[in-house]
């Protein structure tokens, strides 16, 4: 019979058909969490747009959101930009569009509808996991 049949894992019990997960205890030592609190505080400060913006020169990596119909990149990179970084800090289009004043909702979600989809997204991956790209022009990028 399973451990979580018969109660005898620790961590984890069945009671009344309930299935709970006791959290994992934290067992990061003392020093390293001062190390890594050192070794953050060296870290530059940079806006994520600056960030952002500044890995899309290096590596063109918004020439993957290509139109769905046409092939053709975004006309205003920095909508296309706004969209994908609406998607991923996971904000929803309406609520960038308030927070920024580059775009309307209407701009951002026509970039979005018709630039960003699943192989979009896998093709600008890829396109950044390869450091010998001919497009990545950062110092570090092997030649």
């Amino acid at each position: 019979m399973p451990a979580v049949q018969t109660n005898r894992a620790t961590s984890v019990t069945l009671d009344k058909g309930v299935l709970k997960i006791t959290p994992i205890a934290k067992s990061t030592p003392p020093e390293a969490e001062v190390l890594a609190a050192r070794l953050y505080a060296m870290l530059p400060r940079i806006r994520i747009t600056d960030l952002l913006s500044e890995i899309a020169a290096w590596t063109r990596f918004p020439d993957c959101f290509t139109h769905l119909r046409t092939g053709e990149a975004a006309a205003d990179p920095r909508i296309l930009m706004t969209a994908v970084l609406a998607d991923g800090l996971n904000l929803g289009l309406t609520r960038m569009a308030s927070a920024c004043a580059i775009a309307t909702l209407g701009q951002i979600a026509w970039t979005a509808d018709w630039h960003i989809r699943d192989e979009t997204y896998d093709l600008a991956l890829r396109h950044l996991s390869i450091p010998t790209s001919p497009t990545n022009t950062h110092p570090s990028a092997a030649r």
